[in-house]
């Protein structure tokens, strides 16, 4: 319970506080627990390292204030007006800010924990190294003001104002943004793991460095924002806005961007490894040194976008929108862009050396053929013609290998035939790009599709090629042999 005396004395104003404070030493600490303080006028006020536990003090304006190492926890302070009031190291935890005037004043090493602070304002504040871990700050107003290397673990943001502020190297994770504007604020090396951004914006802000990791961002505003080196793992982007943003070395792994506005936007050295680009639009955009393993673009505008050294590797290349005439950017690097080997050395745009050859008709001919042969030695050898030679007509082993050997080149030209995209069968990339002048990831993407057929396209002509070109030099040194 609070001293009845120190109540008294502070119900006499701030300045006869203060001066009767001064008389105490400097161990004083005033004891006010649970006092009923509220609607005072105790502008200026020293309350440095007071006990104000689960006082009361709503309506009160302690303007200037003093309250450095102050405890008020549980305190109630709601509609307070605290202006240019000093709260460095106070002890807020679970207590009631709701409506409460914090402007100029500072914050810094606070710790606010559990607290409710619903509609608070505190523009123009040093809110540094302080904790706010599960609070309540819905609809604040804390633009202009210094939140850096603070704690607002699981805090609610929803519907804030944070326009302008810096929230440099603080923990943001799993903190509510819903609806915020955060419009030119500094996240730079900050914590956004497990964040809710919805609907917020963040034009112009800087996210250099932050980690967006398993964040759930739908029609989020990116704007013109630095975002470079900025994780995204296993992020949820939909229908968000990356309109001249800047994206260098960012980490989208694993991430999903759906309905995703990216036009002009700067994708230099990111990673996109198995994330999800389906029905975004990339058009305008560049990607220099990009990582592109195992993503989906399905379903994705590419128009007049730029590709320079980026590295490929199995992704999906699904209904994909990309320049047909590139004569306004002259180039869209990938050339020079980089493939896992397997995709390098194994892709339709390499198995056009089996349509360049009439495999398809020869093969199944030749299959016909030594079916209707084998068929007819087998009729042979069960009519009344074996009666007069007494002994069965064997089956030439040559033509067993025929058989094979057409089989296999059946199954690898039939494979080529149908699976193969028509695109790459009547072009090759050369005569797409330079003389139709077309932009060459299109070709890039259809050479790539269906990966799954390509090992089976090319084993089995390569079988069967190989014992018909066996069976053919066989019987040349044969003639060779015969003839010398």
């Amino acid at each position: 319970m609070a001293n009845p005396e120190h109540i008294a004395k502070i119900q006499q104003g701030a300045r006869e506080w203060n001066r009767w404070v001064e008389t105490q030493g400097e161990d004083f600490i005033a004891d006010l627990e649970d006092g009923q303080l509220s609607g005072l006028n105790l502008k200026d006020i020293n309350l440095k390292k007071a006990n104000l536990q689960g006082a009361n003090l709503k309506g009160s304006i302690l303007d200037g204030a003093n309250l450095q190492y102050a405890s008020l926890q549980n305190a109630n302070l709601d509609d307070v007006n605290l202006k240019h009031s000093n709260l460095e190291r106070a002890n807020l935890i679970n207590a009631s800010l709701e409506n409460t005037k914090i402007h100029s004043s500072t914050l810094d090493y606070a710790d606010v924990s559990e607290a409710n602070l619903k509609s608070v304002e505190i523009p123009n504040a040093s809110i540094k190294f302080a904790i706010f871990k599960n609070s309540d700050l819905s609809k604040s107003q804390i633009y202009n003001s210094n939140c850096s290397n603070t704690n607002f673990e699981k805090a609610k943001f929803q519907n804030s104002n944070l326009k302008d502020s810096i929230f440099e190297k603080s923990n943001l994770q799993y903190t509510n943004l819903n609806n915020t504007q955060s419009t030119n604020s500094n996240f730079s090396n900050s914590n956004l793991n497990g964040a809710n951004l919805s609907h917020s914006n963040f034009e112009g802000a800087k996210l250099h460095g932050a980690i967006l990791s398993n964040t759930t961002m739908k029609d989020t505003i990116f704007t013109g924002c630095d975002l470079i080196n900025t994780n995204f793992d296993s992020a949820k982007l939909s229908n968000i806005n990356l309109n001249h943003a800047f994206l260098g070395k960012a980490n989208l792994h694993r991430s999903d961007l759906d309905g995703v506005k990216c036009n002009p936007t700067d994708f230099a050295g990111t990673n996109f490894t198995k994330a999800e680009i389906s029905y975004s639009d990339f058009s305008e955009s560049i990607f220099s040194e990009a990582i592109f393993d195992q993503t989906d673009f399905s379903n994705t505008n590419f128009t007049m976008t730029t590709f320079d050294r980026c590295y490929f590797h199995k992704n999906k290349f699904e209904n994909i929108k990309f320049s047909e005439n590139l004569h306004p950017i002259l180039n869209d690097g990938s050339e020079t862009s980089q493939y896992h080997w397997r995709d390098k050395y194994l892709n339709w745009a390499r198995l056009r050396a089996i349509g360049a050859f009439p495999l398809f008709g020869v093969s199944w001919s030749t299959l016909a053929f030594s079916l209707l042969y084998l068929y007819y030695i087998d009729l042979l050898n069960h009519s009344q013609y074996i009666q007069f030679i007494h002994y069965p007509i064997p089956t030439p082993e040559r033509m067993v290998w025929v058989l094979r050997s057409s089989l296999l080149l059946v199954i690898g030209s039939t494979l080529y035939k149908i699976i193969c995209p028509a695109r790459v069968q009547e072009f090759s990339e050369t005569l797409w790009v330079e003389q139709h002048s077309h932009a060459r990831l299109l070709y890039i993407a259809e050479k790539l599709k269906r990966r799954f057929w390509q090992w089976p396209t090319l084993i089995t002509t390569i079988l069967g090629g190989g014992i018909a070109i066996w069976l053919v030099a066989e019987r040349l040194w044969q003639l060779i042999d015969y003839i010398f």
